[in-house]
């Protein structure tokens, strides 16, 4: 695992789901690439199922429903089609953007960092101090210069 799935792995601790469930984590180079591909791919997607733990979640999150209700609104929802299930699972799939939108200062500090990080001729990770990953990789490299 590089350094860059461990970012990820350490990251998704902090959510309600695992980024690299999502996408390939090797792909991203910027935050807003990953957050269009995790919206697209349903990642912020939270459901709250039973009417008990919906009503708990709201009665935590949101008691006087005003933001769920809003969230209903801007999506189009009609009041007859309204009940506490889903209700929760708009405003926790919220709640879940926000708290990955939270982190974008650390996402991009990373990937920014990364890309400064140095990789081998043959495309590997490798300390800072080295050139080459490996003998045989620095003699290709000659090879191909020569």
């Amino acid at each position: 695992m590089n350094k860059k799935e461990e970012f990820f792995e350490e990251l998704s601790k902090q959510l309600d789901f695992s980024i690299d469930e999502y996408v390939e984590v090797e792909d991203i180079e910027d935050y807003d690439e990953l957050y269009e591909q995790l919206e697209d791919k349903g990642a912020f997607e939270q459901e709250v199922i039973y009417y008990y733990s919906a009503i708990e979640y709201l009665k935590e999150n949101d008691t006087s429903l005003q933001e769920s209700m809003a969230l209903a609104s801007d999506l189009g929802i009609s009041t007859t089609d309204i009940n506490s299930e889903l209700l929760a699972s708009l405003l926790k799939s919220q709640k879940c953007r926000e708290e990955f939108s939270e982190l974008r200062g650390e996402i991009e500090s990373f990937l920014e960092d990364y890309e400064e990080e140095s990789f081998c001729y043959c495309g590997e990770e490798i300390e800072e101090d080295d050139q080459f990953c490996s003998k045989e990789c620095k003699k290709n490299y000659e090879n191909e210069i020569t």
